[in-house]
């Protein structure tokens, strides 16, 4: 038997066109219904930490499955349907921000601080790779929120290590 979430039902219209969507998952498919079409849409390598954003075609266009924070949203025409935002892919580069702060945990053997100021890092890092800053400037605030995780880390565990001596 399947492990089954509770499904998701949105209405929206973009650029005119009314869509009635609905998205659930199913173990590690994914599956989209515009209009009644049902796209099941498969999961990158690692969608699970660092969100999913996967192409599928619905009526020959192509449209994209966007989770993020837990939300599931569909991107038709370059534009987010629930939002109406336009459509921006988080940049190659932001992966190495990411990782990075997602490495905290790991590095500093665990603990909830850690783990929190870790996943914030990486999360605020995404938001800030998709905004629309010139690319420079998005690239210096990612390098910025990463030191600061890693020192804020740093001293937690100077901070651990007087503590118990």
């Amino acid at each position: 038997m399947a492990l089954k979430k509770d499904p998701v039902f949105w209405q929206c219209t973009v650029g005119g066109n009314d869509y009635d969507c609905s998205y659930e998952q199913i173990k590690k498919e994914h599956v989209v219904t515009i209009n009644g079409t049902p796209h099941t849409v498969k999961a990158g390598f690692m969608s699970g930490v660092f969100g999913l954003d996967e192409a599928f075609f619905h009526d020959g266009e192509q449209a994209r499955l966007v989770i993020e924070k837990g939300m599931p949203d569909i991107v038709i025409g370059g534009v987010y349907a629930i939002s109406g935002k336009e459509y921006r892919k988080r940049p190659a580069w932001a992966m190495l921000f990411i990782i990075v702060c997602l490495a905290i945990p790991v590095v500093s053997l665990g603990g909830a601080l850690p783990f929190v100021i870790g996943i914030g890092g990486a999360g605020i890092c995404i938001g800030i790779s998709k905004g629309k800053l010139p690319i420079v400037v998005r690239v210096l605030f990612c390098l910025i929120i990463t030191l600061a995780a890693w020192v804020v880390t740093f001293l937690l565990v100077l901070g651990v290590a007087y503590l118990r001596s």
